[in-house]
């Protein structure tokens, strides 16, 4: 049999969405991170996860974080767990068990995820089911902070279960998640980590949640790329250019970084006009051990696509001097 006869499997893809959603061997920096935003009981709310190993040179950084969000009475709750205990398993070929002080993150695609997290206010206590699949760059490889980033998302994931939140319990039965997993091959550069900032959002775009954007505003210290993979209805993905603007812009006294109050996306490709709105003052966080700032905060989106209205909420993450010099 000629090589000419071989399935042709069409663009490589770098990741293994089943595989990879557990620990990779040897990579210097392995993530996993759940996001949503959601409505109960009249309050616009929402919570982040992440968990992270990641060794740069002789320093080593392990940690978990819950944040959680509550716009109606603006107020954020966190906790960070670091560095130990961190303990990360695959239970199989599929299936993997990620566990901290705050709580863990356990299952497969096939069962779904069970996100169990308790910090002193408040807890998540979720199940996860994913569906579509986006891959990062649609191939799941990306160059980020000097090394080869690999990421893929289930940007539509169905959400059951509870949040408290100072004492009020909130449930979840029609809401949906956002989940990464992100790893580099080689060690980030730690001089290229000090001098990047980005800002990076994930979002479906119709009410179906059957069409989603993993959007990038990325700086080093010479280049800005601004991108969106955005996967269809129909499973097509693309990453195309997007223009982003920032205004009503705000200087920390605390870090020195700059950050926006108002996002402005616009996509033409795919006939897309965001406003992005933060809704709770002030979340910026500094984590000295990695020593990363930045906010992460949950946004009111208004605009159109494809000429249809959109009015729904996000969390998005900024990530040092977003709009600083």
């Amino acid at each position: 049999m000629t090589k000419n006869t071989r399935l042709n499997e069409g663009l490589p893809i770098f990741v293994d969405h089943k595989t990879d959603v557990g620990p990779i061997s040897k990579a210097p920096s392995d993530s996993w991170y759940v996001n949503c935003a959601f409505e109960a009981d009249g309050k616009q709310l929402g919570f982040m996860w992440h968990q992270q190993t990641m060794k740069m040179g002789p320093i080593s950084v392990n940690f978990a974080e819950l944040l959680l969000l509550n716009a109606t009475d603006n107020y954020s709750l966190s906790e960070l767990a670091k560095p130990k205990p961190i303990s990360i398993k695959k239970i199989s070929e599929n299936e993997v068990e990620v566990v901290s002080s705050i709580g863990s993150f356990s299952g497969s695609y096939r069962d779904g995820f069970d996100l169990q997290l308790q910090i002193q206010d408040g807890g998540v206590h979720v199940h996860l089911k994913p569906d579509t699949t986006l891959y990062n760059g649609t191939t799941g490889l990306l160059p980020l902070v000097g090394s080869d980033s690999h990421e893929f998302a289930y940007p539509n994931m169905s959400v059951t279960g509870a949040v408290t939140m100072n004492n009020e319990t909130y449930e979840l039965s029609d809401g949906t998640a956002w989940f990464d997993k992100q790893w580099v091959t080689t060690a980030p550069n730690r001089g290229e980590m000090n001098n990047a900032a980005w800002l990076w959002l994930g979002l479906p775009l119709n009410n179906k949640g059957t069409c989603s954007i993993s959007l990038w505003d990325y700086y080093t210290s010479e280049n800005r790329n601004a991108f969106a993979t955005v996967v269809e209805e129909n499973g097509m993905q693309e990453t195309m250019p997007i223009s982003v603007t920032y205004n009503n812009i705000w200087k920390s006294q605390k870090t020195g970084n700059s950050y926006p109050e108002i996002i402005d996306i616009r996509i033409d490709e795919i006939d897309l006009n965001l406003s992005l709105r933060t809704l709770i003052v002030d979340t910026e966080f500094y984590q000295e051990h990695a020593k990363l700032g930045g906010c992460q905060n949950l946004c009111g989106v208004t605009g159109t696509f494809r000429q249809h209205k959109i009015s729904k909420y996000c969390v998005v993450e900024m990530i040092n001097d977003l709009c600083g010099d």
